[in-house]
């Protein structure tokens, strides 16, 4: 029998897992006469120029389109026990792309301290450069992804949501020049800020806009990755769902450029 994909990696560190966490938050609105809100994830990371937070633009566009509707609340920014973040779209943000299916958007270093949360700082190699291919992840690269599923939301007795990150390490199953794939491996799932591992058949809808990172060495654990755009099938996709295989999908960090805008022009000459 061959090895089991990711079973040579080391579980994460408490540390490591409330890191991959704490950069992330859920992105949320009510649609009108609604108690449980609609919700994808958003991570933050602090450039050279400003802070931005990402996330995947079917996210935003689902909330747009609502918004269209006139049954749409506002976008907010859930804290760890703060009142969440109103979030201007139409002023904050810096560039959508659906082919990418990636957002980014301005925030700023104090309003993430105000949510209790913190960006992700990049470092000069993590930017694209002319021997970028080089830096592509690797087939069978150590790997980390956080979000938060709607389905592990709650409503607590003041009608609130609570919201439940999930977050793994697991390895790259397949890599091209956009797109990386992960394998979820239950054994591999973590409990995150007291939530309990997820069960068979779990809805991870939500996690998209979720944070991917490359897993370095003890000195600096984690390089950013990608964004999240795809999560597993579920069984309620009777169409689509392969039991047992619940793949997640993001697009890579490249497309990402150092001022928060996106590579568009790199994505259209892969097409």
């Amino acid at each position: 029998m061959g090895q089991v994909p990711g079973a040579h990696l080391r579980p994460l560190a408490q540390g490591e897992l409330e890191y991959a966490v704490g950069i992330c938050a859920p992105l949320f609105w009510y649609e009108q006469g609604q108690i449980k809100p609609r919700n994808g994830t958003t991570f933050f990371l602090r450039l050279p120029s400003q802070t931005i937070g990402v996330t995947a633009a079917h996210v935003v566009d689902g909330w747009l389109e609502d918004r269209s509707k006139g049954i749409a609340g506002p976008l907010l920014i859930a804290g760890n026990g703060q009142l969440p973040l109103p979030l201007d779209w139409d002023t904050r943000c810096i560039s959508n792309d659906g082919d990418l299916d990636i957002s980014t958007y301005r925030i700023s270093e104090g309003e993430l301290t105000q949510l209790g949360k913190f960006s992700m700082e990049l470092h000069p190699e993590d930017w694209p450069c002319e021997d970028w291919p080089c830096k592509d992840i690797k087939y069978k690269e150590p790997l980390v992804y956080a979000g938060y599923a709607a389905d592990a939301t709650r409503i607590a007795h003041d009608g609130g949501p609570i919201f439940g990150a999930v977050c793994a390490t697991d390895v790259a199953q397949s890599v091209n020049n956009h797109t990386v794939s992960v394998q979820l491996i239950r054994e591999h799932l973590m409990a995150a800020r007291g939530a309990g591992v997820p069960p068979e058949n779990f809805n991870f809808g939500g996690i998209s806009g979720g944070v991917l990172l490359r897993r370095v060495d003890n000195m600096r654990p984690f390089r950013f990755g990608g964004v999240i755009y795809q999560g597993p099938n579920t069984s309620q996709d009777e169409g689509q769902n392969i039991a047992g295989f619940e793949v997640i999908r993001a697009r890579l960090a490249k497309f990402l450029r150092c001022d928060g805008t996106l590579d568009g022009a790199a994505w259209e000459r892969l097409k």
